[in-house]
């Protein structure tokens, strides 16, 4: 069945060719007119000013948060902080999005941390941060002596907090003994590399990781987490392993069921 446009079409009469080639050609090189070309040129400019006024706005906006995320900061814990840009992610059409920043104290700013804001309510990691350096310090003497001086391993510690410790927590309660050996405290995590790691090495460092594993339980610590990522030739194996896998698996089961080939 036809459609209605092309029942259309077959009913009009034929024209002459002719004449609508040398129709068309017209219509063709006939000159945009000064008025359209002023309609376009206003248009253009309105455009970029729309633009420029929007960047103006999200800059005024992302001021306003930065000083929104220093004053929380400072009226939280006492002193001065440096709060960096302002972002603000996953937000859209009818959804509130976040605004997120990295900030640090004045006094130390070797200890950044993330600041962040959703729905007018804010929240930080600062405690966290402290309480990871602090982890640095302890942990310290123990990987010294389980792995001594091997240049090929590389551990990066952790301290990740979750509500509500993340929202009550401050720089003098809980304190650091006392957060670690809670069961809604902190999770200590430790990330382990070996870039040059052999099939003897990879038994050794699961050996390693238990002893990791056996000093934190002995401090109390009862959420953990150990990320192990070895390369062995061209290929690469990972072991993720928190404080349940541990239970579960058992410490002479941890080379089997935790050690996996991952994709390069």
């Amino acid at each position: 069945m036809r459609t209605i446009e092309a029942m259309k079409k077959s009913s009009e009469p034929a024209q002459n060719t002719k004449s609508t080639k040398t129709n068309q050609r017209t219509t063709l090189s006939q000159p945009v007119s000064k008025k359209k070309l002023g309609i376009i040129i206003v248009g253009i400019i309105v455009f970029l000013f729309g633009l420029g006024v929007i960047g103006k706005m999200t800059g005024v906006l992302m001021t306003s948060e930065q000083e929104k995320m220093q004053t929380y900061l400072e009226e939280k814990y006492g002193e001065k902080f440096v709060v960096g840009k302002a972002t603000y992610k996953n937000g859209g059409f009818g959804i509130e999005g976040v605004w997120g920043a990295e900030a640090y104290p004045v006094q130390s700013k070797d200890i950044k941390f993330h600041v962040g804001s959703y729905q007018e309510k804010y929240s930080d990691y600062y405690v966290a941060a402290l309480w990871t350096k602090q982890a640095e310090k302890e942990m310290q003497p123990v990987i010294d002596r389980i792995y001594g001086k091997d240049s090929s391993i590389i551990i990066k510690l952790g301290i990740w907090t979750t509500p509500p410790l993340t929202d009550v927590a401050t720089k003098k309660s809980p304190t650091f003994k006392e957060a670690k050996i809670l069961d809604n405290g902190f999770s200590y995590n430790i990330a382990v590399t070996n870039d040059q790691a052999s099939n003897d090495d990879l038994q050794a460092d699961i050996n390693k990781i238990s002893l990791l594993v056996d000093e934190l339980q002995s401090q109390g610590v009862k959420q953990f987490s150990i990320d192990y990522r070895g390369k062995n030739g061209g290929d690469s194996y990972r072991c993720y392993l928190d404080n349940e896998h541990y239970a579960q698996f058992g410490k002479e089961n941890i080379l089997t069921k935790c050690m996996r080939k991952a994709e390069n």
